[in-house]
């Protein structure tokens, strides 16, 4: 199973559940789409993805996707 979840605090959620056995998948970080995203494996196997969106401009997610190509 696999839960995406909007918060306003993934960091701090990711931190949550790995103090209480989750385990990471892949680090909250800024993604090129305009979200601050991360996914963590519960102890129960259920994957989170755990993110809230960027403000990003147009030209700046552009600047972030030409990055990714490269």
């Amino acid at each position: 199973m696999l839960l995406d979840i909007e918060c306003e605090d993934p960091d701090a959620v990711a931190e949550a559940a790995v103090s209480r056995g989750a385990r990471m998948v892949f680090e909250v970080t800024d993604q090129p789409y305009g979200a601050r995203q991360g996914r963590f494996l519960d102890p129960f196997g259920h994957q989170w993805i755990v993110g809230s969106p960027l403000t990003l401009d147009p030209e700046e997610v552009q600047a972030v996707m030409d990055r990714w190509t490269e």
